[in-house]
């Protein structure tokens, strides 16, 4: 697997919504999505939301997994990483300094934020991922 991103919001439509999640389908990156945001009509949703009302299929099989509709729902993605630390890198569970070692040399992941973030969203104050 190539890696892993997250998105986090909305798009603005969902059409560039669908655009988004299918040019990192074809790239074998599984994506995690999670928190809403408005979109270009300032209605709140997610991205979730937005595939499902152009019939995308979501789910493990698609590389495609919503998380939730919360921000924090983000942190599931996480979870990922450290997983593979374990598994691949051999690192026992709690030792936070291996994990972040090898999940930024060997995991390959990002956060795609999309829409406006308020000013209460956790990953305003802090980067995500």
């Amino acid at each position: 697997m190539p890696g892993f991103a997250a998105i986090i919001g909305a798009a603005p439509d969902a059409e560039i919504a669908e655009k988004i999640v299918r040019e990192l389908q074809e790239k074998n990156i599984l994506t995690f999505l999670s928190g809403q945001a408005k979109d270009k009509n300032g209605k709140l949703t997610n991205v979730t939301r937005q595939l499902l009302s152009r019939k995308v299929e979501l789910g493990w099989d698609t590389y495609i997994v919503p998380l939730g509709p919360d921000t924090e729902h983000t942190l599931y993605a996480l979870s990922w990483s450290i997983r593979a630390s374990m598994i691949f890198g051999g690192n026992k569970p709690g030792d936070y300094k291996a994990h972040l070692k090898y999940t930024k040399d060997r995991v390959f992941a990002f956060a795609l934020v999309l829409g406006e973030r308020k000013a209460a969203d956790p990953c305003s104050l802090w980067p995500c991922f």
